[in-house]
């Protein structure tokens, strides 16, 4: 007795002493090589972007889709089609799904495993004292029930970091989801823009082909009074050819554009939903609230999943390093057996074990493996500052595009209102025969590009600002709002 109480006294010391290995909680900022800056660097462009951009702060509980700032029922329709049936979404929801699964099943191993087994069956027997007596037979049934369950007491944690590690995969899954949400609702947005744009660059081409065959036919009449010369009438039927030559490209684009927006939607080209190709480009604002920089660390799904990555590395260390320590497992059955169903429960016989496994020598796998898992934990410690560094520089980039693009557009837009005054008035001098037809045809031609170069930069100028949505990640992008991903698919 004095020997079982020692023994018992010893256990509940050792169990007393045992300590779980559990990484160390760290702060995201405090793992970045550098501060993060107080405001976005773009004071250089505007010096008003401080004041727009910088320090407000941006609200998170946002009511609506940033897309639906554009006022399009279309492109709402086109985005919750993709949101439902895009390709790359339903590969990264299947993807969650693997993890959540992953978790559940390691949350199953820090419960006790009960399995209940039956049996029953009959044997024969033949028996023969010697060669020259006879064989006797006999048969004989069984019946058999019972339980065991076994449990590992996790003293040094390694069930619960391992529980811990798939519970952060999960929540990784489930940010990459969201990335791809990010991702592809700004591709859809952005192929929408060009095939509105490409529309509109059409139209204003054809606009032009008109007038120019209108030239040419002035031209001639002019021609068969002599009051124009045989190069006139060929230098306007080359400004002329030159503008028909641009409209085949366009109507390439516009294939193409649609059948890439077939594909965003998760359907097989020329499958496209009804929609208004000759609306007008949406009229874009002053560059929207785009928060703290250090907001990005909450909001970016990216980031977000690289830093549960870099968490669950943690926990897979601390599995590792509980594995060079001792394991105990408990287990008990009962079991019931009888030659007859009805005196089954009748005979039983019970166990109770408890198990205790040292790993002593195992050729250095398990130092390895302990090695191997830090490795892969800093791997995704840089990849995690590799992240938010892009981002910020995504942002940064981002905002200066939108604001340089606009200016830009509205500096396109100014030139061209005196390259058209300037085209008619050489025009007219022309007609007047105070000026050269060259010199009118030269104006004509840098009116016209400047025309289609409004129209391409006001595709652009949306696309800057799509962007910019993007690589806010999830600032513009309310979850709440996409019933779709929360649905059980």
């Amino acid at each position: 007795m004095f020997i079982k109480n020692i023994l018992f006294s010893f256990c509940c010391f050792f169990i007393a002493s045992c300590t779980p290995f559990a990484p160390k909680t760290s702060n995201p900022m405090d793992i970045l090589p550098s501060p993060i800056p107080q405001y976005y660097n773009i004071l250089e462009l505007d010096s008003t972007a401080k004041k727009d951009t910088s320090v407000q702060e941006a609200s998170t509980q946002a009511t609506v889709p940033w897309w639906e700032t554009f006022k399009s029922k279309d492109l709402n329709i086109l985005e919750q089609t993709a949101l439902d049936k895009n390709f790359d979404i339903l590969t990264a929801w299947a993807r969650l799904k693997q993890n959540a699964a992953i978790a559940r099943k390691s949350l199953g191993d820090r419960l006790p495993s009960i399995d209940l087994t039956a049996s029953t069956g009959r044997a024969y027997q033949t028996k023969q004292a010697d060669k020259n007596a006879l064989e006797s037979s006999s048969e004989a049934d069984s019946y058999g029930v019972g339980f065991a369950a076994s449990y590992e007491l996790d003293l040094w944690g390694r069930v619960a970091s391992d529980s811990k590690a798939s519970n952060l995969r999960r929540e990784a899954s489930n940010q990459d989801m969201y990335a791809a949400v990010v991702t592809v609702t700004a591709a859809v947005a952005n192929t929408w823009a060009d095939l509105l744009g490409n529309r509109t660059t059409s139209a204003v081409l054809k606009r032009q082909i008109e007038i120019n065959k209108g030239l040419v036919q002035m031209q001639q009449v002019r021609f068969s009074n002599a009051l124009a010369s045989s190069i006139d009438v060929l230098q306007q039927r080359e400004v002329l050819v030159a503008s028909e030559a641009e409209l085949p490209q366009l109507e390439q684009n516009a294939v193409t554009t649609r059948n890439r927006l077939a594909i965003l939607l998760g359907k097989l080209p020329d499958n496209l939903p009804m929609i208004d190709e000759n609306a007008s480009l949406p009229f874009l604002g002053k560059v929207p609230t785009t928060g703290l920089p250090i907001q990005v660390l909450e909001m970016r799904p990216d980031i977000r999943a690289a830093w549960a990555r870099l968490e669950a590395a943690h926990w897979d260390s601390s599995k590792a390093k509980a594995q060079r320590f001792p394991a105990i497992r408990l287990s008990a059955s009962q079991a019931f057996a009888a030659p007859s169903s009805s005196a089954l429960f009748l005979n039983w016989v019970s166990n109770i074990m408890a198990d205790l496994a040292f790993p002593v020598f195992a050729g250095g796998s398990l130092a390895a493996e302990e090695s191997r898992v830090r490795a892969v934990a800093e791997e995704a410690m840089q990849n995690y500052i590799k992240t938010v560094a892009i981002a910020m520089q995504e942002i940064n980039d981002a905002i200066a595009t939108d604001i340089a693009q606009q200016a830009r557009l509205s500096l396109l837009q100014e030139q061209l209102v005196l390259a058209q005054a300037s085209a008619q008035g050489t025009l007219r001098a022309y007609l007047e025969g105070t000026d050269t037809f060259l010199r009118f045809v030269t104006q004509l031609k840098n009116t016209q590009n400047l025309e289609r170069s409004v129209a391409q930069q006001q595709v652009t100028v949306i696309n800057a600002r799509i962007t910019l949505y993007r690589v806010l990640g999830g600032l513009h992008l309310p979850l709440a709002s996409m019933p779709n991903l929360g649905r059980k698919r």
